[in-house]
């Protein structure tokens, strides 16, 4: 007999799932809506925080020594020394050249 278009369940099927249904520990919720937007929010702006610190403790840019190095480079007068480069870069990895 159908009621209002379900089928009444007898005692022996109790609140049990026809097997197509039933889940077997493999269910997955829908997605509540608004769930879990105050975390990712949370975590977005504690990244940009985080990158206006480190903006922040970025050196000044000299935008007049940055042109007058352009245009050394552009007509060649500009000459990169090598080894100082080097240097620089062993000293801001901690370590020291041999033979200085």
């Amino acid at each position: 007999m159908k009621i209002n278009g379900h089928l009444p369940l007898s005692e022996s099927q109790g609140t049990s799932r026809p097997e197509h249904t039933r889940n077997h520990g493999t269910a997955r919720r829908a997605p509540v809506p608004g769930a879990g937007e105050s975390s990712a929010q949370d975590a977005a702006i504690a990244h940009l925080s985080a990158l206006t610190a480190q903006l922040a403790a970025l050196p000044e840019v000299r935008q007049e020594r940055v042109q007058q190095l352009q245009q050394a480079l552009a007509s060649g007068q500009y000459r990169i020394d090598t080894h100082q480069v080097a240097r620089a870069m062993l000293q801001d990895w901690g370590l020291e050249p041999s033979g200085s």
